[in-house]
């Protein structure tokens, strides 16, 4: 008896078309009640449960991201056959528009020190252009700009802007240590102010946020 869903090889088929310019062939047989969930914390990251929400949402978003359509190359599938779902693990090496290297993976400690050393700078726009929108962010200690931060726009709004607002210039952060990235999902960055002493002292912070309030 022929299995009841599409085996891992006939899956791994059709997601080659989408590094040969074929993808065509794949979306014809992607069902438009599809329930797909991009997992991660990047832009394209989520829980779409139409190929018309995963096109506006997911696709949208590499779309607005890459110069030219992404193609994808197919690492690792898993499920289907018997099974009503599979896994697909994807890879890919592109440009962005804005110039910097995807490879689809976790940048490695290195790549995350030098995109964390933009943060010393004038211009730490290279370090939030590769953050995901939908960033889980936690900032560990006691002072004011502690806390989790589930987007982003909260952090900037929550964690550094509360430090801007009671400095006479935005804080510029250095790298001091980096843990996790590349296979891992997660990343624990260890930074310090050099305009504030030498390093980012909670109680210095609230004294200073205490006498602006």
């Amino acid at each position: 008896m022929a299995p009841k869903y599409p085996t891992a090889p006939e899956i791994h088929t059709l997601f080659t078309y989408l590094s040969t310019g074929q993808g065509d062939k794949f979306w014809s047989r992607v069902s438009p009640n599809v329930d797909w969930l991009v997992p991660g914390s990047n832009a394209a990251s989520g829980h779409y449960h139409t190929l018309a929400d995963w096109m506006a949402g997911a696709a949208g978003a590499l779309d607005r991201a890459f110069p030219e359509p992404l193609k994808l190359v197919v690492t690792n599938v898993i499920g289907g056959g018997e099974q009503e779902w599979a896994v697909a693990e994807l890879s890919a090496d592109s440009t962005c528009k804005n110039g910097l290297p995807y490879h689809q993976r976790y940048p490695s400690i290195d790549e995350i020190k030098q995109l964390c050393s933009h943060l010393g700078t004038n211009d730490a726009s290279p370090f939030f252009d590769r953050v995901s929108p939908n960033v889980e962010w936690d900032v560990l200690g006691t002072h004011p700009a502690a806390g989790h931060f589930s987007t982003l726009s909260d952090w900037k709004k929550g964690a550094l802007g509360v430090i801007n607002d009671v400095l006479k210039e935005p804080l510029k952060l250095s790298v001091v240590n980096v843990a996790g990235g590349g296979d891992q999902a997660w990343a624990v960055v260890e930074l310090k102010a050099a305009s504030v002493r030498a390093y980012l002292d909670s109680a210095l912070v609230q004294k200073a946020v205490d006498q602006n309030t």
